[in-house]
């Protein structure tokens, strides 16, 4: 018996715990290299079943033979998701949604295999960890396959955001006369800037 678990999407198989025997037309035997054999194992383990056939082909002088087994093969699944690096983008106080940018994600199947996610699949909880900011915080990045969802950690920097400078734009529509103690600023529209980039127009009102 293999002692080995095959999976679902398995394009090799180790053939170990099992003796496979050669026999000739005198009726002698000889054991088999395990090296020296083929298998349909893609085929058969194109779909997860229980007690499918695996067909064993041996070939000396031009002539090949073949033997079948059983084998069960388990369907394979995600299990998990990690990640490594360093986000390349800050993040600041407020963000609803998160430049992943710097960060490699890598998923993990029951049977070993391993792949790369796409940021673009992933969800987080960003807009719940950005509402106030903080050092080391704990952002949640969740992907899912076929209805399985996995989930990996990161901590993150939430910077303040503050004003950092204002702009106008436009002409005043009403004249300016000496001794005016009071401005009537229609006509100008002005601009806040913040340290993360967003923009606001400023009312007049509060000026």
């Amino acid at each position: 018996v293999i002692t080995s678990l095959v999976y679902e999407g398995a394009d090799s198989i180790d053939l170990a715990g099992l003796t496979i025997t050669k026999t000739y037309n005198d009726s002698s035997t000889g054991t088999v290299s395990l090296a020296s054999v083929t298998t349909d194992i893609v085929a058969v383990a194109e779909t997860a079943g229980s007690g499918k056939t695996l067909t064993i082909s041996y070939t000396e002088s031009g002539t090949t033979k073949t033997t079948t087994i059983n084998i069960d093969v388990l369907p394979a699944f995600l299990v998990g998701l990690t990640s490594v690096g360093t986000l390349t983008n800050p993040i600041y106080e407020g963000d609803a949604t998160i430049d992943l940018s710097g960060i490699m994600l890598t998923k993990e199947y029951n049977n070993g295999v391993t792949g790369n996610v796409a940021l673009a699949s992933v969800t987080t909880d960003i807009a719940t960890v950005a509402e106030t900011s903080g050092t080391d915080k704990t952002l949640t990045i969740t992907y899912s396959e076929e209805a399985i969802v996995v989930q990996t950690n990161i901590l993150i920097d939430v910077l303040d955001v503050f004003i950092v400078s204002i702009s106008t734009s436009g002409t005043l529509t009403n004249p300016i006369f000496e001794g005016d103690t009071e401005i009537n600023l229609s006509g100008l529209t002005i601009i806040k800037t913040y340290n993360s980039g967003t923009t606001a127009v400023v009312s007049n009102d509060s000026v």
